[in-house]
């Protein structure tokens, strides 16, 4: 995977989550809607994104100073959406989703070195504890769920999720953010979910 992401002149650390723990469920709230679900989202996220070693500088050609970046972030997820589902009703159905996704970092560790020519002496040394901002993104979901059972189903689908993640940092030395964005995530994958009706 690529640990970054190119924004104009501006690269991103990707997030790239390591540990989550999350409790979905959707409500039907309209008896005569029943394509039309509220779902919601409540999870625990572990994250980290940078460069542990030069490699990624020396692959995109990096005419600057080469650099050391990293980041690790512990956050509470809370997602608030709708789901459609045309044929609800049957024993198959199609689905499409879309979330408002909030993150609330409660830990942000941020290190940053810079070195100066080939003899790599440093010239740069940051280490920043905290800072972090309540961060907004959205994500987007749809696929095919089955029903097993009276109470039970299973889903296949794609998702996508995005999200900038931002701080109320100085101005650093020697790194350039844009908007305050000190990370990002956007990241898509294949979702199986396997539900209970109450």
């Amino acid at each position: 995977i690529d640990p970054y992401i190119r924004t104009s002149s501006i690269i991103h650390p990707l997030d790239d989550r390591t540990e989550a723990v999350v409790l979905a469920t959707d409500y039907q709230v309209f008896a005569r809607l029943p394509i039309l679900f509220v779902t919601s989202e409540l999870g625990r996220y572990k994250g980290k994104a940078g460069n542990d070693d030069l490699r990624w500088l020396t692959v995109n050609d990096w005419r600057d100073n080469p650099f050391l970046e990293s980041t690790r972030i512990t956050y509470l997820h809370l997602g608030l959406g709708l789901r459609l589902e045309p044929l609800a009703k049957r024993q198959f159905s199609p689905y499409l989703g879309w979330q408002l996704h909030f993150a609330f970092p409660s830990q942000l560790e941020y290190t940053y070195q810079s070195f100066v020519g080939t003899s790599l002496g440093t010239l740069e040394n940051l280490d920043i504890s905290g800072g972090q901002l309540v961060t907004q993104g959205w994500k987007f979901n749809a696929g095919l769920r089955a029903k097993l059972h009276p109470r039970w189903s299973a889903s296949l689908g794609i998702y996508h999720v995005y999200m900038d993640f931002k701080s109320d940092w100085p101005d650093l030395p020697g790194r350039q953010l844009l908007d305050d964005v000190y990370m990002r995530l956007d990241i898509g994958g294949v979702e199986l979910r396997c539900q209970y009706s109450i």
